[in-house]
């Protein structure tokens, strides 16, 4: 039976595009950089080395479980053409309850990263509405660790075919809000995921904006290597900045 187990941890974020509209000519290139910070609640199942492993993760003290992370974001717009890419770098480390009387009594930690790579074009076909097509990469490493030992550890990845859409409109001359959403996987990578992000941000400056909002992603992915399950759902708020040139 699977049995969800949370862990939270701090970030930095802004989901892909997530800049106003093009402020210059549209046949000049806009190109926009955005360091984030997203505060990610995880829940799901992990399957290690050939066996299921069920564990839940405490959401106390949420800092205290990353180690490591680098996040950030680049698109480039002309007319209406899009590029993005998008990438997630987090290293964690969880305190973690599991059923296993013996290794329960052992301090059990979840140690796990997590590299997610994502690239996509988009194509304007209305007043704010891009259509987009890309992949999403995922690449991660597991291990259960006890005060004496390694008692499962994976590492397994996948790449998703996405496609999907993003709407921004400007509320103002300084304010905007953005949605996006993509579906993936289709039995390629995962069996399937789907992606949702609702965003604002201000115009503060030629420069910079800032931005905030909320994303939720998940996925079901069974593989042949190690990592033969991962069922996850990754979602929370965040906020960043970005850069225009």
């Amino acid at each position: 039976m699977k049995r969800f187990w949370p862990l939270a941890l701090a970030l930095l974020l802004a989901p892909p595009g997530v800049a106003s509209a093009q402020t210059g000519s549209p046949d000049e290139w806009e190109f926009l950089v955005t360091p984030f910070l997203w505060g990610i609640g995880m829940d799901g199942t992990v399957g290690l080395a050939g066996r299921e492993q069920d564990f839940e993760a405490s959401t106390k003290d949420l800092l205290s479980s990353l180690d490591f992370g680098i996040m950030g974001n680049f698109e480039a717009r002309r007319n209406r053409w899009s590029f993005g890419a998008d990438m997630v770098y987090t290293d964690l480390g969880k305190d973690a309850s599991v059923d296993n009387v013996d290794v329960a009594a052992l301090n059990p930690r979840l140690d796990m990263s997590m590299t997610i790579l994502e690239g996509d074009v988009g194509y304007q076909i209305g007043s704010g509405l891009d259509l987009l097509a890309g992949v999403r990469g995922v690449s991660t490493s597991a291990a259960l660790l006890t005060d004496q030992q390694t008692v499962r550890e994976a590492d397994g990845g996948f790449a998703d075919p996405i496609v999907g859409a993003r709407f921004r409109r400007g509320v103002s001359e300084k304010l905007w809000v953005q949605l996006r959403g993509d579906v993936g996987g289709f039995g390629i990578g995962s069996d399937f995921s789907w992606f949702v992000s609702a965003v604002a941000g201000v115009r503060v400056s030629k420069l910079l904006s800032f931005d905030f909002g909320y994303r939720t992603w998940t996925f079901d992915y069974q593989g042949d290597s190690d990592l033969k399950d991962l069922d996850l759902t990754l979602a929370g708020f965040g906020g960043g900045l970005t850069f225009h040139f």
